[in-house]
């Protein structure tokens, strides 16, 4: 290393020690016992532990009251945090999955990093909400790179007493920082806590989330010291405690100090030297009446007598105020309720009704639901509901074509029944985009290739397969080489016996250039079915597997995919995320590998992979499926796994893994695709800066409103998107861009001066950056509660089983699926982007179409007049 890169390295290293210690430094002994942890947190189990005493953010310390506590054993770091319940209402805790979507609800977060300060480092993320629910997240600084698979091993136990939430967590060292002492060097520890109704974060280290506060644990001289807030500071109750207990064999000795700075009277003290017995405590306290200060600052200090050996050394801050009680939301129960969910391009509705909290006494003979025009008494549709299952009933109906604005109206019909109607709106607005047969091309478009069907053998560019009798694929070859180590299979279990598929009739019903579609009949024992396997020309494969009834139990029933081991030496596997997607090596072993419980999921059930792929950088094979629609799978166990076997890789895909009887014919629904799929531009690597083009990522670079959810300009001025053109192509006055800042700030001050300072900044970097350059749009593939689209579309659009969303001028991202309807109002507004902005191309942020969709999105463009 040379002489400038030490000088560089030290320097940063400097500067990272220097910004870890302005956070906190405690000195925690190793306990001799660990606390149990059954959410209660008993002060003898913690009496080893360092205690901290409010939580703040930027310095300043959050109204409403917690406490953490840390402590560790040889095994184990232990987090414990007590917080206050609300005065009024109850926590919000409505995740019922373990996901880091509990930070969603009131929550704990503890942040953890074993080498804080380095520059090459990893840190531990857990959350965890009131029900029990965690998630995990990983992250990684320098040289060292996240792993999306990371979900931890921690124990969590939660409690409820004395108007308090108590939480305890265990860390295993082992699991964090393997073959390391506890007592070895220094630890990064945040405790953080997530409030809700109303919504704030706070953390013992008063700042962010990633840890400043320094631990460092020791089995020789620390001691245990506990700093406790009484009363409430923030009205001038100054009464504070420091208790130091010595767990050792030996007397300690240490000099404690209280220093209060005030900016309205002189500071406050509370000093002493404290010398103490073995296993024996002792306390320090700080009180006062104030009613004249308005800022305050308290720096609590436990030291060695010559300062040399800090034990505990924390800064909070906090300003005066009027007394204050936390009032949560209290939730409303209504004596009949119901979820609902309108399909506008089906006309259908979906109805959940729910009458379990009907008053004592009440007997309800019938529900009626109606739907009626908003303003009009007569209905368009009437459903009765009489058979409620634990005071719950659902129905689905059709509607005739609606527009307007509509009212759903439940009336109940009984004895002591409430009178009067539960009403609820929804509208049916229609759009210029509307069922336009946008991206309904068949034509195949190069470099792709016409679908080419001779006998068993289909070829599309690059690709050439063979396929067996049930439609699946013997072999298939990629840019001239052979990927299968042998053909796929289908295997059934029943009576404890494996018995492969096999298939017969297999026949081609259709051989387009743009598509194909195949059927076969199968059998495996008493099993019976069919598949239906419809080709793109891109070489997608959708496989539609119905099996008919049966009375005999299906005990499992797994697709099998033998790869040959040398071209399949790379995983990349996804769940329902495109920032947690697994990308690896295979690793090596005998057996099993990898499963799907190593992805993350937040909206999907755990332990469900929606897409993996093996292959080289060059070829390969996928997999995928949107859902499980018809399986029978036990969702605590892995959907999919990697086995090794010599000279073979074998993606194996459990599509029963629980004994199943078929009471009614059923359709599982999933897709192949083998890679490369396409050629490369020549001379690729310097297409995009030799041909100049200019990427405009994400939607504010091309002045929408919504964060990321955005197919069109603020309030679709297109003047905005015709100035965005001008700016490509002539150099544009400070007057002009002045006058398109005037035109589009009314639509971003509803937001607040930072979105509108947001909207300016990029107003004047994109009229500008963008001369001459060949423009692309970045999409995302989201939506927002400000559009009227979503409004009408949001249960065809939204990842929720009901509507959850109501009227309003949010512009929080909302992830989509593409249903028709959506794809139909997204390729609309990229051709306006095309004719408008005349934007050389689009690049869709989470490319993922179900196979189902995949030729409308393959299809060319058509403009709304045919072109």
């Amino acid at each position: 290393m040379s002489a400038r890169a030490e000088l560089v390295l030290g320097c940063a290293l400097v500067m990272a020690n220097w910004m870890c210690a302005l956070g906190g430094q405690f000195r925690v002994p190793i306990m001799t016992a660990p606390p149990r942890l059954d959410g209660k947190i008993e002060p003898g189990e913690w009496r080893a532990a360092v205690g901290l005493s409010g939580f703040g953010f930027r310095g300043t310390l959050d109204r409403r009251k917690a406490t953490a506590y840390v402590a560790a054993t040889r095994t184990h770091i232990y987090v414990a945090i007590r917080s206050q319940l609300p005065d009024e209402g109850e926590l919000l805790a409505r995740v019922h999955k373990n996901s880091v979507k509990v930070v969603y609800d009131d929550s704990i977060e503890v942040w953890l990093d074993p080498t804080p300060g380095s520059e090459h480092g990893q840190i531990f993320q857990m959350l965890a909400n009131p029900l029990g629910y965690v998630g995990y997240k990983h992250h990684a600084r320098g040289k060292l790179r996240e792993n999306p698979t990371w979900q931890g091993n921690w124990q969590v136990a939660n409690g409820f007493h004395g108007r308090e939430w108590h939480c305890e967590v265990a860390i295993p060292i082992e699991e964090v920082a393997p073959g390391r002492d506890v007592t070895d060097g220094a630890w990064g520890i945040n405790v953080c806590r997530n409030w809700k109704q109303p919504w704030a974060f706070s953390s013992i280290g008063g700042q962010a989330y990633a840890p400043t506060d320094t631990f460092v644990f020791s089995a020789r001289d620390a001691l245990a010291v506990r700093h406790a807030i009484r009363g409430d500071p923030f009205v001038g109750q100054i009464d504070h405690r420091l208790v130091v207990f010595n767990p050792g064999d030996q007397p300690a000795s240490v000099q404690a100090s209280l220093i209060l700075v005030r900016d309205a009277m002189p500071t406050l003290r509370a000093e002493k030297s404290l010398t103490l017995a073995p296993g024996r405590e002792a306390a320090l306290a700080l009180k006062a009446d104030d009613q004249s200060t308005r800022k305050f600052k308290l720096t609590i200090r436990v030291a060695s007598p010559n300062g040399k050996t800090v034990h505990y050394q924390r800064t909070i801050a906090w300003q005066a105020g009027k007394p204050w009680r936390w009032v949560a939301k209290k939730k409303e129960v209504l004596p009949i309720d119901c979820q609902f969910a309108y399909y506008p391009y089906l006309n259908r509705f979906r109805l959940l009704a729910d009458v379990s909290n009907l008053p004592p006494g009440a007997r309800l003979d019938r529900l009626v639901a109606v739907i009626r025009k908003k303003g009009v008494r007569r209905p368009v549709k009437s459903v009765v509901l009489d058979h409620f299952v634990n005071g719950r009933q659902e129905v689905s109906f059709d509607l005739p074509p609606l527009e307007g604005t509509y009212e759903l109206a439940l009336k109940a019909y009984g004895e002591k029944v409430p009178k009067g109607e539960l009403v609820k709106e929804f509208e049916r607005k229609r759009f210029a985009w509307e069922r336009k047969g946008l991206g309904t091309s068949q034509k195949v478009f190069p470099p792709f290739e016409p679908i080419r069907v001779e006998g068993r053998k289909l070829r599309v560019v690059f690709r050439e397969h063979t396929i067996g009798d049930l439609g699946l694929w013997d072999q298939v070859a990629a840019r001239g080489k052979d990927l299968l180590a042998g053909p796929m299979r289908l295997v059934a279990v029943v009576a404890g016996k494996p018995t492969r598929a096999e298939g017969t009739g297999l026949r081609f019903l259709e051989a387009k250039p743009h598509e194909a579609i195949a059927t076969a009949t199968l059998a495996a024992g008493h099993l019976k079915g069919n598949i239906r396997t419809t080709w793109d020309y891109d070489g997608l494969m959708r496989v539609d597997l119905t099996l008919e009834p049966t009375a005999t139990p299906i005990e499992a029933l797994r697709l099998e995919v033998p790869l040959q081991a040398q071209q399949a030496t790379m995983l990349h596997a996804m769940a329902d995320g495109i920032r947690n997607t697994v990308y690896i090596r295979i690793p090596q072993g005998d057996g099993i590998v990898w499963d799907a419980t190593k992805v993350q999921v937040n909206d999907f059930p755990r332990n469900f992979c929606t897409y993996i792929y093996l292959g080289t950088p060059v070829r390969g094979l996928c997999w995928f499926a949107e859902n499980d629609r018809g399986w029978s799978w036990d969702a605590s166990k892995p959907n999919l796994d990697v086995v090794r076997r010599p000279g073979r890789v074998v993606l194996r895909v459990h599509l029963f893994n629980k004994p199943t009887t078929i009471g009614e014919r059923r359709t599982l629904t999933f897709g192949l695709m083998a890679a490369p799929v396409k050629p490369r531009v020549g001379n690729w690597r310097y297409a995009w800066k030799r041909e100049n083009y200019t990427l405009l990522g994400t939607d504010i670079n091309w002045f929408a409103r919504g964060n990321c959810g955005s197919v069109y300009p603020a309030a679709k001025d297109l003047y905005l998107w015709e100035m965005l053109k001008r700016g490509n192509r002539e150099r544009l006055s400070n007057s002009e861009i002045e006058k398109v800042i005037a035109r589009g700030k009314p639509y971003f001050e509803p937001y607040g001066p930072d979105y509108v300072e947001r909207f300016v900044r990029h107003v004047h970097h994109n009229l500008r950056a963008r001369y001459g350059a060949k423009m692309v749009f970045y999409y995302n593939r989201a939506s927002c509660q400000l559009f009227p689209e979503f409004q009408t579309f949001q249960d065809e659009w939204s990842l929720t089983d009901f509507r959850t969303v109501g009227k309003g001028n949010g512009v929080g991202e909302i992830k989509i699926v593409p249903s028709p309807s959506y794809i139909d109002h997204a390729l609309w507004w990229y051709g306006k982007s095309f004719d408008v902005a005349g934007n050389q191309g689009v690049y869709w942020d989470n490319y993922y179409f179900a196979a189902s969709y995949n030729t409308a999105m393959t299809g060319a463009y058509k403009r709304p007049d045919g072109s």
